[in-house]
């Protein structure tokens, strides 16, 4: 089964919250959730099949798409909608070219602006295409007006997985690159990237860290500081770390001026993949994701089975302190 996905949630200041998923898969995608005190984006479709008169998809490509009013701009487009609390549409926006977007995720500043992060394989608003996939990142009011869209690439590949705000409204957004960002050196294959813009737009700086196996950054967040945790995969040894044995996990703070604190590298012999990152309000750090091993001297809860049927997936919880010392680990 194929799966893209468009999918984030972020706050506004009077507490209503949103939601957006896109899904592109063999049998359906959606982004429903529903929180008790506020306003969600959310989106829907249903491949083979038409979902209340609004997507068509035949032979795995959507070849026409209109949104309550909006017309697909030739294959894959972006959307974003708003309900309110009561699950009222406010609003639907859907941007597209004549090729593909992807919607990856969102995030909300403090303002009630609403920030949208994926790749393009064309030119969005009036950008050029450097010449494979192209990171985006587009910014709208709370009342769905869009205040300016950046694209940003190489002549490789691209592609950005989320995006979050700090308290000034600068905004961070991470993924992956194959290409020489903005004056870095690629180290061989897919490398992080973490980049810096002001509220305005303005690129403020870009991070690019490596090696030669390769590496996706899938989660940023910040602290009460405005320090910047970057978090996903790695198949090498980061900052001079030792990789495990498979795919292993790290950790990378950033202050606000992009000057690197520290990298902590985790795995086991086996596959180990992150899914989530978030602080609290002491400055700890927090991460979840799935191993197949068996993480700090926990044991996978697969046992035998583990070897009969080479897989075994168990959820992990890691807790570093703001100086990168591990906590504890949890399996």
């Amino acid at each position: 089964v194929r799966e893209k996905s468009f999918q984030g949630t972020g706050t506004f200041p009077d507490g209503s919250k949103y939601i957006g998923e896109f899904k592109d898969g063999e049998y359906h995608g959606q982004g429903t959730y529903t929180w008790s005190n506020g306003r969600k984006y959310v989106g829907e479709y249903k491949n083979g099949s038409k979902w209340k008169g609004e997507f068509y998809h035949e032979e795995g490509h959507i070849i026409k798409k209109i949104v309550n009013g909006n017309t697909n701009s030739g294959w894959d487009d972006i959307f974003l909608v708003k309900f309110n609390s009561s699950g009222t549409k406010q609003w639907t926006k859907q941007l597209g070219t004549s090729t593909t977007e992807y919607g990856r995720e969102l995030t909300t500043d403090s303002s009630g602006n609403i920030y949208v992060t994926g790749f393009t394989r064309g030119g969005l608003d009036g950008n050029t295409n450097l010449g494979s996939s192209d990171i985006f990142l587009i910014k709208y009011n709370s009342s769905g007006t869009k205040i300016w869209t950046k694209q940003l690439g190489t002549s490789k590949h691209e592609d950005a997985y989320q995006v979050t705000t700090d308290s000034t409204g600068h905004i961070y957004m991470t993924g992956y690159t194959a290409g020489d960002l903005y004056g870095n050196t690629n180290s061989g294959g897919k490398d992080i990237f973490l980049i810096k813009f002001n509220s305005s737009g303005t690129k403020i700086w870009t991070k690019q860290l490596g090696t030669s196996k390769g590496e996706e950054g899938f989660e940023v967040t910040t602290d009460s500081s405005d320090n910047i945790y970057v978090t996903g995969v790695t198949y090498g040894g980061l900052d001079g770390n030792t990789n495990s044995g498979k795919s292993d996990i790290f950790l990378v703070k950033y202050n606000s001026s992009g000057t690197k604190q520290w990298t902590k590298q985790l795995g086991t012999s086996s596959k180990d993949i992150v899914q989530g990152l978030t602080t609290d309000s002491t400055g700890h750090i927090y991460m979840t994701g799935w191993t197949e091993g068996g993480l700090d001297g926990n044991a996978n809860s697969g046992g035998i089975r583990c070897y009969i049927r080479a897989s075994c997936k168990d959820i992990f919880l890691v807790k570093y302190n703001s100086s990168g010392i591990k906590q504890w680990t949890k399996q």
